[in-house]
C-alpha cells in the first residue's frame, strides 16, 4: 500500500493539532488548549493513523522560519497533500493573502 503524507500548515491557533487529534480520535498532539498561549515553537511532528499508512504531520505556526524548514528538512516534495487550515472564526487578512 502506498503511504499517503497529509501536511497540516496554517497560522497560529488555526486548528492543526486539534484536526490530527479527530481524525485519529484521541489526543496525540497537543492542541492549543494544552499549550501556552505565548508558545510558537512547537516542532514539526508526524503521526500515524492508525495501523493504516498514513500520516498526518503537525507544523508550528505558519512563518517564513516554518517554511524555509519544511522546504529544507521535510521537503513539502514529501506529501501527497498540504492542507492549509484556518480558523473561520478568526480569518484574518493574513489568512486571506497566505490563500491567495
Amino acid at each position: 500500500m502506498t503511504r499517503l503524507r497529509v501536511f497540516l500548515i496554517g497560522p497560529r491557533r488555526a486548528g492543526k493539532s486539534a484536526t490530527i487529534n479527530a481524525i485519529i480520535g484521541e489526543n496525540v498532539a497537543d492542541s492549543g488548549k494544552d499549550l501556552r498561549l505565548e508558545s510558537t515553537t512547537k516542532k514539526i511532528q508526524s503521526y500515524s493513523v492508525g495501523n493504516q499508512n498514513r500520516v498526518l504531520v503537525d507544523t508550528p505556526a505558519l512563518d517564513e522560519s516554518v517554511l524555509m524548514e519544511l522546504r529544507r528538512k521535510f521537503s513539502f516534495a514529501q506529501a501527497d497533500v498540504i492542507a492549509f487550515v484556518i480558523s473561520a472564526q478568526r480569518l484574518q487578512t493574513e489568512e486571506m493573502s497566505c490563500i491567495q
